[in-house]
């Protein structure tokens, strides 16, 4: 069985080596292009793709090349398929997917447009189709191409692309689309993930990430079930087709391109009014949550939460039944409460009106709400506008919008309270028209029909002059729209004749040259004639001078055949004598081969036996300084673990102790409170015995007593206290009652005293 080369000398193989080689950056110097940058974002979107389909993905790389992008998600656990025309290519490929056999990765040698042919749907979830379509195009035309991205778009559920542009200075660009995204536009959603250098040019290509079943924007992919080019069924082409709105179960997206002229400053700018007011929306206002904003330079994209109902303009066009008071008294809530924190919906309209499901008015059109209060129509004010608005509900009619908003103006046909409220407030200056003071004045308006004032008159006058006026510039725009339609059709004609002629041109040229080239060969076909002519001449001369020479010949032919014989008997000998040198000179090279294999592997073998060995060593001097480490910190751990038995004991002893103080505390505490009350009851006693007729009488005596006996020596110390003391009078012994009553007198004082004290 004969070896299969080194991945080594398959590179060395190729004719270019386009990528680097996939876990061999010893054989990746000189790749023609670096791809780590590609590979952040296309694993990160894998990475969030697998995350929604909740399994590893089944990926597609056509154009695989070496192999690097396909290795590279197979070595995070997709499965993978790569396809390259190339057979070289893929030998590499094979040979790096033989050094990894845990890795679910295959390759084939196959052109782009055959694999694409036998796909089916759910055979892959991601398609890679990197910087190979433009070849594509070259050679087979848009319009092929664009079936093939078609079918892909059907069978797979995201692809990620890198298109070439017509910009880049090489043979293929003429064949390229002005717009590069020409060959996506079977895809319903398409974002541009970054924009990539090449080595062939200055020109940046776009790499960009299509689906028609999921959404990308930011760091979050979602699923979507259905999309449309218009948000609601009065659209009607508003915003030229450069919007999006993707609608899934619990996620709504919107993608606004910024690269369609006029509407780019216009989308941009409800981008950022949007992105704002959903992420600081005022108080009792319903909005949903804002998932994630996005600009990428060339489009913008908004993920909101999803908000179920109908929108109010779809209820109206099929006859369904609403409460119009309830949804004019809802709509005006929110819109006082945008006034109220500077803000105003400048396209209040019944298909920015959404019914939920619990029959709630909820005004949507979160870009058309920012600081200026004026109004998106001609109009311009935002109470005329919201009255038109208020018929639309009440009369369950849309007023035509083409080319601009019908002015149904004309409030006298509204309900009593309706009118009347809009009366009283139109009579009042124009900068007090609020719809605070709308609502104010529809809750003080009754059902009773009020006086018409005269200016009324004037309005309705107003009125008709600019419904005529509405109706001439709709008739107008018809005229011009069709005039456009007629211009557009005569300049596609004018292009085909231009076309037409311009291949005619160049079928002329063509002949033209084919007319000269014509005459050239006639002319050198004269000259060999001619020439040809000469050389008969001679022939013949040559052929009678001939005839004699042939005799001669003849005999010397017998002598050549005998000698011929001798010859091819030696050639005969030297062809295999030949063969043998040939053999041997073969296996001399084959086995020089083998030789310089064998060195270089003997010259790797021992890099990698000292590599090995240097890497042992630190090891063992690594694991010599961790079992010191070790044995410190086993020695460390029983300091604290005898360190913390002796905490946890103390612990308890002073636990117990604390329990008994707070026991003698609570104790101590208890014996104060009597003691305080005891003294209390006795001062009671005192100041009532100091206040009786008999102690003031006998105060003088007992003080007299008390100097001339020497008496009261503990109870003199206490003269400075609050309380007088009684004193006997001289010559009166005192009784034992009375030394006892003294004692307890005495004490009582120093108690309080020491109560006193502590309280202080």
């Amino acid at each position: 069985m004969t070896e299969s080369p080194s991945v080594g000398v398959l590179v060395a193989a190729l004719p270019e080596k386009y990528q680097p080689i996939f876990a061999h950056p010893e054989l990746s110097d000189g790749s023609s292009r670096g791809c780590e940058d590609r590979l952040v974002l296309i694993r990160e979107c894998a990475r969030q793709l697998q995350t929604a389909l909740g399994r590893p993905l089944r990926v597609l790389d056509l154009g695989c090349a070496q192999g690097f992008f396909s290795l590279s998600l197979a070595a995070e656990g997709h499965r993978v398929h790569g396809v390259d025309f190339l057979d070289l290519n893929v030998d590499v490929c094979k040979a790096l997917a033989r050094q990894n056999p845990a890795f679910e990765a295959t390759f084939e040698h196959a052109t782009v447009e055959d694999v694409i042919e036998r796909l089916e749907p759910g055979d892959y979830d991601l398609v890679l189709g990197l910087s190979v379509f433009h070849h594509l195009v070259h050679a087979r035309g848009m319009v092929s191409v664009s079936e093939l991205c078609r079918k892909l778009s059907e069978i797979a559920s995201a692809a990620i692309y890198e298109l070439a542009l017509r910009e880049e200075p090489l043979y293929w660009a003429a064949s390229l689309p002005q717009d590069p995204a020409e060959l996506l536009s079977s895809y319903a959603f398409t974002r541009l993930l970054s924009r990539q250098p090449t080595h062939l040019s200055t020109v940046s290509r776009p790499l960009i990430f299509a689906s028609s079943r999921f959404w990308y924007v930011g760091d979050f992919i979602g699923e979507f079930t259905t999309w449309s080019g218009e948000a609601h069924a009065h659209g009607r082409g508003t915003h030229q087709h450069s919007r999006r709105y993707y609608f899934g179960e619990q996620v709504f997206v919107k993608k606004m391109t910024l690269g369609m002229g006029g509407r780019a400053e216009i989308n941009l700018q409800e981008f950022h009014n949007e992105s704002a007011f959903l992420r600081n929306p005022p108080a009792l206002f319903p909005a949903p949550r804002l998932i994630v904003a996005l600009n990428d330079s060339s489009d913008v994209f908004l993920a909101r939460e999803m908000m179920e109902g109908r929108l109010l303009s779809e209820l109206i066009d099929d006859g369904s039944p609403y409460d119009a008071d309830q949804v004019i008294s809802e709509l005006l809530d929110q819109l006082v409460a945008l006034e109220r924190g500077g803000l105003y919906h400048n396209d209040v309209r019944c298909w920015n009106v959404l019914m939920s499901k619990d029959d709630r008015a909820l005004l949507i059109d979160y870009g058309a709400i920012s600081q200026d209060a004026n109004d998106c129509s001609w109009l311009g004010d935002l109470l005329l506008s919201f009255l038109i608005t208020v018929k639309e509900i009440l009369e369950c009619r849309i007023v035509p919008s083409n080319p601009g908003r019908e002015p149904a103006l004309d409030f006298m046909s509204l309900p009593p309270r309706y009118r009347n409220a809009f009366i009283h407030l139109f009579s009042q200056e124009q900068s007090r028209w609020t719809f605070s003071d709308l609502q104010h004045c529809l809750a003080h308006s009754g059902n009773e029909s009020s006086p018409i004032p005269e200016w009324t008159v004037i309005y309705q006058h107003l009125q008709g002059a600019l419904l005529n006026y509405n109706t001439r510039l709709r008739m107008l725009y018809m005229q011009t729209e069709h005039d456009r339609v007629e211009l557009a059709a005569r300049a596609a004609a004018l292009e085909r004749v231009r076309e037409t002629a311009q291949q005619a041109q160049e079928n002329l040229a063509a002949l033209k040259i084919e007319a000269e080239a014509a005459d050239n060969r006639k002319r050198e076909l004269d000259g060999s004639f001619q020439t040809l002519a000469a050389w008969a001449k001679e022939l013949e001369a040559r052929a009678l001078s001939s005839e004699d020479d042939n005799q001669q010949l003849a005999a010397r032919v017998v002598e050549l055949e005998a000698g011929n014989a001798s010859s091819f008997a030696r050639i005969g000998e030297l062809e295999v004598e030949l063969e043998e040198r040939q053999h041997a000179r073969e296996l001399a090279e084959f086995l020089a081969a083998d030789l310089g294999r064998l060195t270089e592997e003997r010259n790797a073998m021992q890099v990698k036996v000292s590599d090995a060995q240097r890497l042992a060593d630190q090891h063992e001097a690594t694991i010599a300084e961790l079992r010191s480490k070790a044995a410190s910190l086993h020695r460390r751990l029983e300091r604290l673990e005898s360190s913390r038995t002796h905490d946890r004991r103390r612990l308890k002893e002073l636990q117990v102790d604390l329990s008994q103080r707070l026991h003698t505390m609570g104790s101590s505490r208890a014996r104060v409170r009597e003691l305080e009350a005891a003294v209390e009851v006795l001062e009671g006693q005192i100041d009532s015995l100091h206040a009786s007729r008999s102690w003031r009488l006998t105060a003088p005596v007992r003080w007299l007593s008390a100097k001339l006996l020497n008496r009261g020596g503990a109870r003199a110390s206490l003269a400075s206290g609050p309380l007088p003391r009684p004193v006997t009078a001289p010559g009166d012994l005192s009784s034992p009652a009375d030394a006892a009553s003294d004692k307890r007198l005495a004490a009582l004082d120093q108690l309080a005293s020491r109560i006193r004290q502590s309280k202080q």
